[in-house]
């Protein structure tokens, strides 16, 4: 699962997102008899153009330097998770084991 959020890790902890995300997680990994890795992607970009909107309590260059330094890892570990977990359904279900739910 890729969770992005516009906060940074430090926050993202202090506030319990874990532990509120984890229905969510538990579900995924009862449909698919897998729980899933969690990709994490902090302090996201929220605007092309931070002029346009009244967001002050962002720092924008700070943004925008985490975004040109970090985005491309956080798509790198993506892709990666999903090969992954892609690989883990599908030889489950090679080696004769449904991935439907209740069966």
């Amino acid at each position: 699962m890729i969770y992005t959020m516009n906060v940074k890790e430090a926050r993202m902890r202090s506030q319990g997102y874990p532990e509120h995300l984890a229905t969510t997680e538990f579900y995924f990994g009862y449909t698919f008899h897998e729980q899933p890795e969690l990709i994490y992607a902090f302090d996201t970009y929220e605007f092309t153009d931070y002029n346009k909107f009244r967001a002050s309590h962002w720092n924008e260059p700070e943004k925008g330097e985490h975004r040109r330094t970090q985005f491309p890892i956080d798509c790198q570990n993506a892709f990666e998770a999903g090969r992954r977990m892609v690989t883990k359904i599908r030889s489950r279900g090679q080696a004769g084991t449904s991935t439907a739910v209740g069966a």
